[in-house]
């Protein structure tokens, strides 16, 4: 008796999800976020591919294992233990 009254006293909690619309799409003439939209990862046709691929690639590896590594030189001297 006690839970139907308490029901009836406490008001209803709806739960949902509302959002709004969805946009109406892309302008008349538009066609890409970016000018070179068509072609930007069109990696077969860059030039100086394995240039730059292992320039970058050379750099992630040696920024990956030397700013650890010049990390623990650091403390490992500021501690003087090296």
């Amino acid at each position: 008796m006690f839970a139907a009254s308490a029901r009836r006293a406490v008001p209803r909690l709806a739960r949902g999800l509302k959002t709004s619309a969805p946009a109406g799409g892309a302008p008349p003439g538009y066609k890409y976020d970016y000018l070179h939209g068509p072609h930007m990862y069109d990696l077969s046709q860059m030039s100086n591919r394995k240039l730059k691929w292992g320039l970058a690639s050379a750099g992630i590896l040696v920024a990956g294992f030397g700013i650890p590594i010049w990390a623990v030189r650091f403390s490992n001297q500021k501690a003087g233990v090296w």
